[in-house]
């Protein structure tokens, strides 16, 4: 058995008495009616969290097939530089120990 947590919430009033009913046609309890649109809302969520992920990786994907090889060389001349700068801004630093 799956443990479970009170949790008090206010709802409109017209949503309440809504769920109300919709718990009595199905003869659920009110809570199980809650956690379970809950877990939908929660679920659709997650689903459109990969959708997102899944098409901006696409989308670089495709970015980086249709770079030129100068594009290419560009990018990592610009790396290069930055990990130099960035090594010689923190040699830089005097740590106190």
């Amino acid at each position: 058995m799956e443990l479970t947590k009170k949790t008090a919430v206010s709802l409109p009033r017209g949503l309440a008495d809504r769920a109300e009913r919709a718990a009595r046609r199905r003869g659920i309890p009110r809570s199980r009616l809650y956690a379970l649109a809950l877990e939908a809302f929660l679920e659709d969520e997650q689903e459109s969290d990969a959708e997102l992920a899944a098409a901006i990786n696409e989308a670089l994907a495709n970015e980086a097939a249709s770079r030129t090889p100068e594009q290419v060389a560009e990018d990592e001349a610009l790396e290069a530089w930055l990990d130099h700068a960035g090594r010689r801004t923190w040699d830089a630093i005097e740590w106190k120990e």
